[in-house]
């Protein structure tokens, strides 16, 4: 054998240091991947939020701006990054089933879509009632606003399997 074929021996058999770490960093992911999630969801998080704390920027009451929005989804995208390396194409598979299949009853869709309508317009009747204070029938809105969460706390039930 030539000094050229050992060398070429020797460069198939060599592992380059960052495939080195690579394949250290997911054998410890496999191992750990609770924690490595946590890890990773934080610091994507707080990689978009730090700059904006550095800069003094906040979220103002009205403002519809979206600069702390990146950091919201540092979770969602752990999930995936960590369900890839540690279950592969197949748990990316699963896992996006799972997010869109919903066990619930078709009650509860409702209330999911007809929430954002809902909630502002109770707003502006709570501020009514706090103008109906003032001619005496403030107290009669109240109680229909609690009879009314009663009656929708009540339709809920128990839980599923409690007992």
């Amino acid at each position: 054998m030539t000094n050229g074929e050992r060398a070429g021996v020797m460069e198939a058999t060599t592992v380059s240091p960052n495939r080195r770490v690579s394949r250290i960093v997911m054998a410890f992911a496999r191992r750990h991947p609770l924690a490595c999630y946590f890890a990773l969801a934080h610091t994507i998080s707080w990689a978009c939020w730090i700059p904006l704390v550095l800069a003094h920027r906040t979220v103002r009451a009205g403002s519809a701006s979206p600069t702390h929005f990146p950091g919201l989804v540092g979770p969602a995208i752990a999930a995936f990054v960590m369900t890839a390396a540690v279950q592969g194409r197949t748990g990316i598979r699963d896992l996006a089933a799972r997010i869109g299949r919903w066990r619930v009853a078709p009650r509860w869709y409702l209330v999911a879509v007809a929430t954002p309508v809902v909630g502002p317009a109770g707003s502006r009747v709570a501020q009514a009632g706090q103008l109906l204070i003032g001619f005496g029938l403030g107290s009669f809105v109240v109680l229909a606003a609690v009879a009314l969460a009663w009656r929708v706390a009540g339709e809920a039930g128990p839980e599923e399997g409690a007992g």
